[in-house]
């Protein structure tokens, strides 16, 4: 229990760093870094209960992007500024290490298998981004097609 709280800790400030790098406002930069801490919780919470890493990446994004769109809401900003910050802990960078460690020492089997991990990681964290905003298009889409319906009645 402690590694994990350790492991939300860190992520969290990794978030507070890249909302620095954004130049965010102080209202906002506290609730990006929020929702780095958030996404790397609900990823242990998925892998405690999956034990897939690509599932809890892909609902560690579905979380974050979900996040990421209130937060904008709330704040009448871009969610790209909560997006991205709330995403940034679940960059797959000791895979990517990894795969160009075995690149340079020519090990070309260890290197492809790091590389596919690599990769489904990435896809996984895409994949959960884009369903949240293709349904929530969608989702507002409907909305905006009820309204202008009953609109044209009256």
């Amino acid at each position: 229990m402690k590694t994990e709280i350790v492991q939300v800790i860190c992520a969290l400030l990794g978030s507070f760093g890249f909302s620095l790098i954004f130049h965010l406002k102080r209202d906002k930069i506290c609730l990006a870094s929020l929702g780095g801490g958030l996404t790397w919780f609900c990823y242990l919470m998925v892998y405690a209960r999956v034990e897939s890493q690509f599932m809890a990446y892909f609902w560690a994004a579905v979380f974050a992007t979900f996040y990421a769109e209130i937060m904008a809401r709330l704040k009448k900003a871009p969610v790209t500024i909560f997006v991205i910050p709330s995403v940034v802990p679940l960059i797959p960078g000791g895979s990517l290490y990894y795969t160009m460690e075995y690149l340079i020492q020519n090990n070309s089997e260890m290197m492809k298998k790091k590389a596919a991990e690599t990769a489904m990681l990435a896809l996984a964290i895409a994949m959960g981004i884009t369903m949240v905003i293709m349904l929530l298009d969608v989702f507002f889409l409907l909305i905006r097609g009820r309204r202008m319906g009953k609109q044209k009645k009256c």
